[in-house]
């Protein structure tokens, strides 16, 4: 091996990708040592909170994992760990993931399509995910303040991008996980506000 450090891939989002297709590294470093590969059932089926996941792993690897695992909780509850495993068999499961991914397609495509016509936001594309992350200027805001002027003027709540570091303290994360209408009740206040 050229090098010697370990990847971990996190491929959660891997049936929200909107354009193009997943192709997971494990296509490519299938049988390395140095990979971690996690996923789970909380963002694909819609399972949020019940804290079902894996990680693939070398077998030396997985045991240093299961002792810190096991220290920190005991396992999945079972109802979560009994759902896990039926969509895991259910006959119609690629169906149920597409219908999935059409639908947080479409309610992608009202907020890309709302703020593209908002000269005080830079949207780049996901491509993929729950989430978008613009870039917003507004009044001199930073992204907590708009945040919180949208939460308390507008009933539109987000993140504040700053979070996530310090380089993205103009951004808001807005996550499009309900239903289509109210995103577009969403978009259509942020967007009415941005015009202001």
């Amino acid at each position: 091996m050229k090098h010697s450090f370990f990847i971990f891939a996190d491929e959660i989002y891997q049936e929200f990708v909107y354009e193009g297709q997943h192709v997971s590294i494990g296509r490519y470093l299938d049988d390395s040592e140095l990979l971690l590969y996690a996923n789970g059932f909380s963002k694909n089926y819609a399972m949020t909170g019940w804290r079902i996941g894996y990680i693939a792993a070398q077998a030396k690897i997985s045991d240093a994992l299961n002792r810190v695992h096991q220290y920190l909780t005991i396992c999945g509850v079972a109802f979560a760990q009994r759902g896990a495993a039926k969509i895991l068999r259910h006959p119609e499961r690629q169906a149920y993931l597409d219908e999935m991914r059409q639908a947080f397609s479409a309610r992608y495509a009202v907020w890309r399509d709302a703020l593209a016509n908002c000269p005080s936001v830079q949207l780049v594309p996901p491509g993929g995910a729950i989430y978008i992350f613009p870039r917003i200027e507004y009044k001199s805001m930073l992204g907590r303040q708009f945040c919180q002027y949208m939460l308390t003027e507008h009933q539109v709540a987000m993140v504040p991008g700053e979070i996530f570091g310090q380089d993205y303290v103009q951004h808001v994360r807005i996550s499009y996980g309900r239903d289509i209408e109210t995103q577009r009740a969403a978009a259509a206040k942020i967007t009415d506000v941005l015009q202001i």
